[in-house]
C-alpha cells in the first residue's frame, strides 16, 4: 500500500512540476505565459518580447540504422533501414558561446528559461549561462555530426 501511495504522489507531483512549452505564431509560451519571441527558418531564432535576440538552435541532421527494420515489428518490411536523428547547437548571441545536445527544441527553450540566464530585458548572467552550458553541452553528440 506505501508502494502505491508512493507511485501516486510521484505521478502527481510529476505533472504538477512539469511545464509546457508551446511555440505559436512567434510566441514562445511556458504554462500559458508568453515569455519570449522565437522566428524559425531553419534556425530557431529565440528574442525577448521586445525583440533582442538571445540566442539561436541550428539542428544538423544524422542517420542511424533503424532498429525494427527487418523484424517482426515492422509490418511488411515498410519500415525505412534508417532514421534521422537531430543534434542541436545552441549559440548564445551575447558572447558566442556554444553548446551541442540532443535535447529537444522545447525542453532547451524550458530549460534555458528555467536557468535564468536572461532577465525580462534581455540581460545575460554569464555564471547562469556558464552552468548551464556545463550542465547541457555533450561533447559525444557533437562528434556523431563528424562521423
Amino acid at each position: 500500500m506505501k508502494k502505491i501511495l508512493l507511485v501516486s504522489m510521484l505521478i502527481v507531483s510529476f505533472f504538477a512540476f512539469g511545464q509546457k512549452v508551446k511555440l505559436k505564431d512567434g510566441s514562445v509560451s511556458i504554462d500559458k505565459v508568453e515569455v519570449y519571441k522565437y522566428e524559425d527558418d531553419g534556425v530557431t531564432t529565440i528574442s525577448t518580447l521586445s525583440n533582442k535576440e538571445l540566442f539561436v538552435i541550428k539542428p544538423s541532421y544524422y542517420e542511424v540504422p533503424n532498429p525494427a527494420y527487418g523484424s517482426i515489428g515492422c509490418p511488411a518490411n515498410n519500415c525505412p533501414k534508417m532514421t534521422r536523428r537531430a543534434i542541436f547547437t545552441v549559440k548564445f548571441l551575447n558572447n558566442g558561446k556554444e553548446l551541442y545536445t540532443d535535447i529537444s527544441i522545447k525542453d532547451l527553450i524550458k530549460n534555458i528559461y528555467k536557468a535564468g540566464i536572461f532577465d525580462s530585458e534581455g540581460k545575460t548572467d554569464e555564471g547562469k549561462e556558464d552552468l548551464f552550458i556545463d550542465k547541457y553541452s555533450n561533447e559525444d553528440v557533437k562528434l556523431r555530426l563528424l562521423n
